[in-house]
């Protein structure tokens, strides 16, 4: 993956992982995921918070940019995200991030 794409990701999932752990506190999965107890939350098995934010992180890349080529692979603290974008999918994702932050930050 490119190294652009791959900052690109690894800044979502570094925001996503901060929203979703601080949003989720006090719920029975959050704590879960906290303690690294398996949980299954749509369906899905999750071991850790950054399973679990890097799963949502891919579904919202998939919704936003769905002619991406996007997978997620789920490795407790190792998941990351694979895709595979023409450099104009690139620049539409920049901005997709973009929003996503000032909208969260």
């Amino acid at each position: 993956m490119e190294e652009r794409l791959e900052n690109l990701i690894k800044e979502l999932l570094d925001w996503c992982y901060k929203i979703y752990k601080k949003e989720g506190r006090g719920c029975e999965e959050a704590n879960k995921l906290t303690m690294k107890i398996p949980v299954t939350i749509d369906g899905v098995e999750f071991s850790c918070w950054r399973e679990y934010t890097t799963y949502k992180a891919c579904q919202y890349l998939q919704e936003k940019c769905p002619e991406g080529d996007f997978q997620v692979n789920l490795d407790g603290n190792d998941s990351w995200i694979e895709c595979s974008l023409t450099e104009d999918q690139i620049e539409s994702l920049r901005k997709i991030v973009d929003e996503f932050l000032k909208e969260y930050t």
